[in-house]
């Protein structure tokens, strides 16, 4: 159950997947906690989930198999979106700040358990 008291979400349709989704798409009031997070296909992340994020904060993140985390942040002022990969060992996260259509590029390429130091053009970055 989310916080909003939805026990199901419906932005989340597919239950086989290799990824847990969660989320916040505030002016729609849909959240997902990371503790909640829901099994999801890739397709309903690019498709459904990804290009809900038009205000400043709202995020979506998924887990993988190993328990990474890869978490996006729309950033309205810039128009960019914050992709991550939080490594609390070692106060900090491997970062890159993307436009719209590169993020979709990496969202469809997900295949596996995410690199522990991001991808490709990623930064790491102390907190």
């Amino acid at each position: 159950m989310t916080r909003s008291g939805r026990s199901e979400d419906q932005l989340l349709s597919h239950r086989d997947a290799m990824y847990r989704a969660f989320y916040n798409i505030i002016r729609l009031n849909q959240e997902v906690t990371s503790q909640d997070a829901r099994e999801v296909e890739l397709a309903d992340v690019y498709s459904k989930i990804f290009p809900l994020m038009k205000e400043d904060r709202e995020f979506f993140g998924l887990i993988d198999s190993q328990g990474t985390t890869l978490q996006a942040m729309y950033d309205e002022d810039a128009d960019q979106y914050w992709f991550e990969v939080p490594r609390p060992d070692l106060q900090g996260s491997f970062g890159a700040s993307l436009s719209f259509d590169d993020a979709v590029d990496l969202i469809k390429s997900l295949d596996g358990p995410f690199p522990q130091e991001g991808f490709v053009g990623f930064e790491f970055q102390a907190w």
